[in-house]
């Protein structure tokens, strides 16, 4: 067996000095160059969301409740009740368990520093409008930068200030290393210099493109997957931008014989009708001085059905972000509680699940660094309250908490989101009066009664 083990041991060496040939040339080759990233990134902005109007809508949908409800700053008193309420926060869940898991869990707290940067991030930008940014780009490239190079004293200190980078503009550059890749960033179009990633934090959705070296590294693009439809949808809004102007006249005209107009003639009839076409010259008459014949070739937008298959289009889209359709007038048939329901699962479904990531980007790239200096345990919460349309959920909540007679007011009012009172009897179950237990009526309690 000993000529085995020395086979086997050379195989094992020759691999592994295959191995470290391949880490020498990609940390060569790779090192310092921009990974490339999905090239339809910047299409998914430039020909989607600003000449579209259906992926307008959607994505401002999904991120408008968000904003304005404020983020609130807690001081974590119970680690694993926090997890249990954090985790809580990530799917649908009963209002009254989680206020009450938070109210045990969280306590606000006031730190200067973090709740100067929640109010105003950065000189030219509110909170609302840089949470708007973040959240827009995350929605339309699966990709969200943020800039937190400005410290107070050092580079070791925590972010005084957060910046949004363009998300289709930004370019992960690659360290050379396979186990660690990124070796910093770039913003294209602004400059070359190397903006150092301990600097940027990066929020993006999961990716499984590996097709090019890095590729991976990138958020994918809700719109990706959709692109066919975005571009169909384009190509059926400049069909029918086209019919509206022609007046719906797709066709050839000619005269009454073959070669009966000269070349000349043709050209001074095709200028006439093209002044003559568009809204601005609506049934307008064209005179021509020779038998003319109009031989249609194309076919409106109407029998092409480009207005159903727009319809369509929009609750496919729809789909892709999670968003009702009926939100966009998409049903006739919608009633006043379908519309109710529709935006309750606009919130569940899209915005909170959006808030959530936001939140949890600030936790990890404003709050944990001020949390480590402080030596404190923070927490960057948002009050669910806020969300009107889960008015119905806690209402009922109310309801359940008002008849619940087997626990103290105090349990009732942390359900509720209130904070406990002092008084003793605040902590003891309050029964209704006049209750008696049915063994205070059996027949040898009330002979026992009359033998007295």
């Amino acid at each position: 067996m000993a000529w085995w083990k020395r086979l086997v041991g050379k195989n094992k060496e020759t691999e592994d000095n295959i191995n470290q040939l391949y880490s020498m040339l990609y940390q060569f080759i790779g090192k310092g160059t921009n990974l490339p990233k999905y090239e339809g990134i910047k299409a998914v902005i430039e020909s989607a969301y600003l000449i579209n109007e259906k992926v307008y809508s959607i994505v401002n949908r999904t991120i408008s409740p968000n904003i304005g409800i404020p983020w609130v700053l807690y001081e974590v008193k119970d680690e694993a009740k926090a997890r249990t309420y954090a985790g809580m926060q990530q799917k649908q869940h009963r209002p009254d368990v989680a206020l009450s898991l938070k109210e045990q869990a969280l306590e606000p707290i006031s730190i200067k520093e973090i709740n100067d940067i929640l109010k105003r991030p950065n000189s030219h930008q509110t909170m609302d409008e840089l949470e708007h940014e973040l959240a827009g780009y995350f929605q339309l490239t699966g990709n969200a930068y943020l800039y937190k190079g400005i410290k107070r004293l050092n580079k070791n200190q925590p972010p005084i200030e957060l910046h949004s980078m363009p998300a289709h503009l930004t370019q992960i550059v690659s360290s050379g290393n396979p186990f660690d890749p990124i070796g910093g960033y770039r913003l294209e179009m602004y400059t070359k210099d190397l903006i150092d990633k301990s600097n940027v934090g990066h929020l993006k959705n999961w990716n499984p493109d590996f097709s090019t070296r890095g590729a991976n590294l990138y958020g994918m693009p809700p719109l990706r997957a959709a692109w066919q439809l975005v571009a169909q949808d384009n190509e059926a809004l400049n069909a029918m931008h086209k019919a509206f102007l022609n007046s719906g006249a797709y066709g050839i005209m000619s005269g009454e014989k073959a070669d009966e107009w000269s070349e000349e003639q043709a050209l001074q009839v095709r200028e006439m009708w093209n002044k003559a076409v568009g809204t601005n010259n609506f049934k307008k008459v064209v005179f021509s001085s020779a038998p003319t014949r109009w031989t249609q070739i194309g076919i409106s937008p109407v029998d092409l059905a480009i207005i159903e298959a727009r319809k369509m289009t929009l609750r496919d889209l729809c789909n892709v972000y999670k968003v009702p359709a009926q939100l966009f007038n998409a049903s006739e048939a919608s009633t006043y509680n379908n519309m109710r329901e529709a935006r309750k699962t606009l919130i569940t479904d899209a915005a909170i699940p959006l808030k959530e990531a936001i939140r949890g980007f600030l936790q990890q790239h404003l709050v944990n660094p001020w949390a480590e200096y402080y030596n404190k345990k923070l927490y960057l919460d948002y009050d669910m309250n806020a969300y009107l349309e889960l008015q119905d959920d806690l209402d009922a909540m109310f309801n359940r908490a008002k008849t619940a007679d087997w626990i103290s007011p105090n349990e009732k009012r942390q359900m509720t989101g209130f904070e406990g009172r002092e008084e003793a009897i605040m902590d003891e179950p309050l029964l209704s009066g006049g209750q008696v237990p049915i063994s205070v009526y059996n027949s040898d309690f009330y002979l026992d009664d009359e033998a007295e």
